[in-house]
């Protein structure tokens, strides 16, 4: 009987510790989840600087997460290496620091996007889907 007692604990010991781990996990992507929407801001009182020399965003190659994407001027093609599904924008330049992504799909979301820094790189953006002025903060990686 003690044999037995011993294994219930055991298993006991095994679920418990299970459900502290995913009481955990999941409390840190709410917190991953909290900190976004903590650094979203309105797009229409997003500031920008028009004097961005942008030369080096509107041709060439771009990483956010899984997502690649390839720029020349007016169009824009986003190849997800997870899901192996590609996406294709035209783009429509508002100014140096904003522009626009209009998708060849209707049923893609288009995405509004404001330029707040460009660096070695990568560059730091603010990004609204559709016509929704929650714009979330992004760093897209520069690969050329």
């Amino acid at each position: 009987m003690p044999n037995s007692k011993k294994i219930v604990l055991i298993i006991l010991g095994i679920i418990l510790s299970f459900l502290l781990f995913s009481y955990f996990y999941y409390i840190n992507q709410k917190k991953e989840l909290l900190n976004r929407l903590n650094s979203a801001l309105d797009y229409t009182e997003i500031n920008c600087l028009d004097s961005l020399d942008n030369t080096i965003l509107r041709t060439g190659s771009f990483k956010i997460n899984s997502i690649y994407i390839e720029r020349k001027d007016s169009l824009e093609i986003q190849k997800n290496s997870d899901t192996k599904k590609e996406k294709k924008f035209k783009i429509l330049w508002i100014s140096n620091c904003e522009y626009h992504l209009i998708p060849f799909n209707a049923n893609d979301h288009s995405l509004r996007v404001k330029i707040t820094s460009i660096e070695k790189n990568r560059y730091n953006c603010y990004i609204s889907f559709d016509n929704n002025n929650i714009a979330l903060k992004e760093a897209f990686e520069i690969l050329n």
